[in-house]
């Protein structure tokens, strides 16, 4: 499957517009393109799901990137600049949408049938930017467009001109001024794109989890927690089918995003009356687990051998390190495959599609009593959260046992996520106790890596056939995960008395 970044501006004009050239101090030439024809299909759900995304999936033929095209919006992007995934027309007829698109934005569909809803066709007469060395910069299309419906009947017509940048990253001022000289000839700003065009108003409205609006602290509380659930729900929604895409640190963005949904139900708890037949909680640390499991070890991994890599250069050659290497490589490898199989398998379950249902109601309605404006009813409930931790860290030394830090981690995440949960609306006090309490989840994280990494270099050590050598090394590796272990644990307490500061004056208290 091929995949490029695009970023394109469109800009709706009459029939009679004629297209301006940049000025000479730009820098440009132009060059025109034979012109074409293309018809495209779009497919979507019956209630539009994926174009109330910004999201749309189309089968075009004609021109030279004929095939099936899905578009996503980056994360974080402006809006404009979008992931193309591209299959060859052969990959399948227009209604039967290929398993491969069909599967990265299964987080959105949730079972909803793809079904092809409109065809536009398009006549299409390209312009090549290129710069004085000749290299290409944008191209600029002129487009006269019919829109059908699913029946075949015209629906309208219009004419646009699009603008998109030969490279997404290094052609923005390009693409800027072109944007600049077609407005100033009458061109107007056009959101749309031809899908949204062809599907009707329906497009207008919102997705399934509105975009999150945090009042202020004089806000109803009600409309803070629909913000927080439907931040993290979109968050686990789009980072699941960046996943999908085999993207970097998405399992890891899935994970944070569960873990946070599941942290803003138990804090929150009293004032949220859910269903009793539906155990958010449960299925959220379900999915967190399956997620953690391959996250786990892909840190582990990574970690691992940045480590052996330091032991092999101070051990004489031949030694143990290189056998080591191989074994832990070789039990890793088998834990990652065990890990993702088991990860791909929940995340393609009929139980996680029902939780992801489950996630998008609560996100469009949460079930919160009437109990008033958020700086009444909110710092009470995540002082609770920062109480326990204070309660645990009151027990802990350096020396005390794994299994206790491990629970103190897991007090201090739920403080961090319930202070970074109202951070949004009562800003910099609490949003700093939420930093000063991430170092700490940081270096307990850090600690607990360790710690898992001792337990398998003793399990490795252990192995029948593991040799003299090898297990010498393993040593050296095991005496350098005690060290990181000690180290993150005095990193967290010499963190301590800053977050109980920033506590104080964060107010959350009442006081």
């Amino acid at each position: 499957m091929k995949s490029q970044v695009e970023r394109e501006l469109k800009f709706a004009v009459p029939e009679s517009f004629v297209i301006p050239q940049l000025p000479p101090a730009v820098g440009m030439r132009w060059t025109a393109i034979e012109s074409f024809d293309m018809t495209a299909v779009y497919h979507d759900t019956a209630d539009l799901r994926l174009i109330r995304w910004g999201v749309t999936l189309r089968r075009r033929w004609g021109g030279s990137d004929e095939g099936w095209h899905l578009k996503i919006p980056l994360s974080g992007a402006d809006g404009l600049t979008r992931q193309e995934l591209h299959l060859p027309l052969s990959a399948g007829s227009a209604g039967f949408v290929p398993a491969e698109l069909a599967d990265i934005v299964t987080p959105l569909t949730r079972g909803e049938r793809l079904v092809p809803l409109a065809t536009v066709q398009t006549h299409r007469s390209p312009i090549r930017i290129l710069d004085d060395s000749g290299q290409p910069r944008a191209e600029v299309v002129d487009d006269r467009v019919q829109v059908l419906d699913a029946s075949g009947a015209p629906v309208t017509q219009f004419r646009e001109i699009e603008v998109e940048a030969w490279d997404a990253e290094r052609d923005t001022e390009v693409l800027t001024a072109l944007a600049a000289a077609i407005m100033a000839a009458g061109g107007q700003a056009r959101s749309l794109s031809k899908a949204a065009q062809a599907l009707g108003p329906q497009v207008s409205q919102p997705p399934d989890v509105p975009a999150p609006a945090f009042p202020g602290p004089s806000g109803a509380a009600a409309v803070a927690l629909a913000a927080m659930f439907r931040t993290h729900v979109r968050h686990l929604l789009f980072a699941d089918m960046a996943w999908r895409r085999d993207l970097p640190d998405a399992v890891h963005q899935m994970r944070v995003a569960a873990r946070r949904l599941r942290s803003a139900l138990r804090t929150f708890a009293p004032i949220l009356d859910l269903p009793g037949d539906i155990d958010l909680e449960g299925e959220l640390a379900w999915l967190a687990d399956e997620l953690s499991r391959l996250r786990d070890t892909e840190v582990l991994t990574e970690h691992l051998d940045e480590e052996l890599a330091d032991v092999q250069a101070v051990e004489a050659p031949g030694a143990g390190s290189e056998e080591a290497a191989e074994l832990l490589r070789t039990y890793l490898a088998n834990q990652l495959a065990n890990a993702r199989n088991g990860a791909i398998a929940a995340v393609r379950s009929d139980r996680y599609t029902q939780l992801l249902d489950d996630l998008v109601a609560l996100a469009a309605d949460p079930p919160v009593h009437p109990v008033g404006p958020c700086a009444l009813v909110l710092p009470g409930l995540v002082w609770t959260q920062w109480r326990t931790l204070v309660k645990a860290m009151k027990e802990l030394d350096a020396d005390a046992p794994p299994d206790q830090w491990h629970r103190v981690r897991i007090k201090a995440k739920r403080a961090r996520y319930a202070a970074d949960a109202v951070a949004p609306i009562f800003g910099g006090p609490v949003q700093r106790l939420a930093t000063r309490l991430a170092l700490i989840t940081d270096a307990l994280g850090t600690g607990q890596d360790a710690h898992v990494a001792q337990q398998l270099i003793t399990t490795l050590v252990a192995q029948p056939g593991t040799s003299a050598a090898a297990a010498f090394s393993l040593g050296h590796l095991h005496a350098r995960e005690v060290t990181r272990e000690m180290t993150a644990r005095a990193d967290a307490l010499e963190a301590w008395p800053a977050a109980r500061k920033a506590a104080k004056r964060s107010r959350l208290d009442g006081q």
